[in-house]
């Protein structure tokens, strides 16, 4: 028997996106007649390049996340105000989203990981999920949290997300410790092809060059290419557009392949501790150079698994920002890379989710 299923996802950049559809590609497997929307303000364009099979997409979201000024700096005052708004709204909030909800007609709620989403499925009857390895609760106190008037909102998040029938926390992630409702699962992401003679070829490369992706997201691709040091045997790809004068960059909309395949390609990243980058380039045998971000709260949870199951070395913000990181990236490429983990949470949260759908309470028959 198919069934339908509503799937929200966090438009606080692509971090949410990506896993999300590890896990529908897996759902597929389980179930392959599922009915699949998406309730996002992210563009189609990004789940179309790896999801497989159709689905909808309705353009909606209350929630910001966190606002940001460029990839690592939290406005704290910023997202301080949004939050006080959203729980100063919360029923109208919670009201819309039900009616939303309930007019897609899901058997299934999936959130990644708005609570608003978890709320407005409860109060429309219908079971919902959250899946992430991390929540908005746990950002929310790590830069607010000591703000005088927090202490409500923090009350508000927690019971929305205390309220899913299912938490799938994912590794590596926060412990969640305050959520009784939680199912430890292993690592998700995607697998991409090796590409790397194709890349070579059409770049002009050889193979004892370096293939480097810069990527830190929320960030234009100009500002990014402005802090890449030229590094001896090491070409760039951007994720924006590349900077004039600069041979040794190149835009990755120029190989017109899926993103997961050149990461997969590609001898190192540099980017910022998340989710999505660091568990995809450690089941690809990526090597990564991070920015440390300080406060954000995955990053103590993430490092460390990055490190035993992967290839990495950081480098600070100031670092970064100088553009001095030539000798640690060339000291990354000199280390040997490890066997690639497995992202063992894919299946694991397909036969969860289903799981929660085929344990619903039944329609007594007439």
């Amino acid at each position: 028997m198919s069934f339908s299923i509503l799937v929200a996802v966090s438009a606080h950049g692509l971090g949410h996106a990506m896993p999300t559809v590890a896990v529908l590609n897996a759902l597929r497997q389980v179930e392959p007649d599922i009915r699949l929307t998406l309730m996002t303000r992210l563009p189609r364009t990004a789940f179309s390049e790896r999801l497989v099979g159709a689905f909808d997409l309705i353009d909606h979201g209350a929630e910001f996340g966190m606002r940001m000024d460029g990839p690592l700096n939290v406005c704290t005052e910023e997202s301080f105000a949004g939050y006080q708004a959203l729980v100063r709204d919360w029923t109208t909030l919670v009201e819309r989203e039900a009616d939303v909800i309930g007019g897609a007609g899901p058997d299934l709620v999936l959130s990644n990981i708005s609570f608003l989403a978890i709320a407005g499925a409860q109060a429309a009857g219908v079971p919902v999920a959250a899946l992430c390895s991390f929540n908005w609760l746990d950002v929310f106190r790590a830069y607010c949290g000591a703000l005088p008037g927090a202490e409500p909102i923090l009350n508000q998040l927690r019971d929305a997300y205390a309220r899913a029938n299912l938490f799938l926390r994912v590794s590596p992630g926060t412990p969640m410790a305050e959520l009784s409702n939680t199912q430890v699962i292993g690592p998700i992401g995607s697998l991409g092809s090796d590409c790397r003679a194709a890349i070579n070829d059409r770049l002009g490369l050889s193979a004892r060059d370096n293939l480097t992706i810069a990527d830190l997201g929320g960030i234009s691709g100009g500002q990014v290419g402005e802090r890449l040091p030229i590094v001896e045997g090491v070409h760039w790809l951007l994720a924006g557009v590349a900077p004039e004068g600069r041979p040794d960059v190149t835009s990755v909309s120029v190989l017109a392949l899926p993103f997961i395949d050149i990461l997969a390609s590609a001898d190192a990243v540099v980017t910022k501790p998340g989710y999505g980058t660091f568990v995809e380039a450690a089941c690809n045998a990526t090597r990564v150079l991070y920015v440390q971000r300080g406060v954000w709260p995955e990053e103590p949870y993430l490092v460390p698994w990055l490190e035993e199951h992967g290839c990495a070395a950081a480098i600070s913000r100031q670092t970064w920002q100088r553009g001095a990181f030539a000798d640690d990236l060339s000291g990354l490429l000199a280390r040997p890379l490890k066997t690639p983990a497995l992202p063992s949470g894919n299946a694991e949260a397909a036969t969860a989710i289903a799981g929660l759908w085929r344990s619903r309470p039944k329609e007594r028959e007439i």
